[in-house]
């Protein structure tokens, strides 16, 4: 900081010897706020020029000043509120920065999430586009049943190969649902244990009906054996009854 040493004039009798000592003393101050340095007159806002006590209020006119002492008074001032205006101009672009850092870190966290939600968008537009075409088939399917619903009111033969019920089963899981195609193979391959299982259980039957009739089959076999030898004369069914 620099200070300027301001000299108090001396009364004196006569008026020239007041005005030639004022001059001097004006002379003075000026020649010693130039004769810092260079780097003091950079740093001139910092300055600050020394006034007496109890000074009023009013703006007090600097008539007792040169105007080279008013020039630099104004630049002072002046050099003073460019660096004011430069410190707020200063901290003014340090908190734009610091909004501009925090808005660019929001833009790129919603941008994520922009693209998680379209990855999940187009996930649930193909998966509705897959149930779309499920149900379409699966309607499909139930109007081409219900059309030959004559043909299948018929009752079938009792000798239906099971190889029938295995191609229907297989053309079951081509055209309809997985689920539905799965419950559908267990219930048809439940039926084809099922009616191998009476078939066994006829022949089983069959088995033992022949063993308890194969006696009595034999005993007529001798019997028209004895009837019917080779001196008959003439064919007599009736007699086979009677034997």
């Amino acid at each position: 900081m620099v200070f300027r040493k301001v000299y108090k004039p001396i009364h004196t009798e006569s008026i020239q010897e007041d005005k030639v000592r004022e001059m001097l003393i004006a002379s003075a101050n000026y020649a010693y706020l130039f004769s810092s340095k260079e780097d003091d007159m950079i740093d001139l806002s910092h300055a600050k020029i020394i006034t007496t006590v109890g000074t009023p209020k009013r703006k007090r006119r600097l008539d007792n000043l040169t105007p080279d002492e008013k020039l630099l008074r104004k630049k002072l001032k002046n050099r003073e509120a460019a660096q004011t205006s430069r410190d707020k101009k200063k901290a003014y672009i340090n908190d734009l920065e610091v909004t501009v850092k925090k808005l660019r870190e929001q833009n790129a966290l919603l941008q994520k999430r922009v693209k998680i939600l379209a990855r999940e968008k187009e996930e649930l537009q193909m998966k509705n586009e897959k149930l779309e075409k499920e149900i379409g088939q699966i309607s499909q399917s139930h109007v081409i049943t219900s059309e030959p619903a004559v043909l299948i009111s018929a009752p079938l033969p009792r000798d239906l190969p099971v190889l029938h019920a295995t191609v229907l089963s297989i053309l079951l899981l081509i055209t309809c649902q997985p689920k539905i195609a799965l419950w559908i193979w267990t219930i048809s391959i439940g039926l084809i244990m099922l009616q191998t299982h009476l078939i066994l259980q006829n022949w089983k039957k069959l088995l033992i009906l022949c063993q308890k009739k194969l006696p009595n089959w034999r005993l007529k076999c001798r019997r028209m054996k004895n009837w019917w030898g080779r001196f008959q004369k003439s064919w007599n069914p009736p007699m086979l009854f009677h034997l």
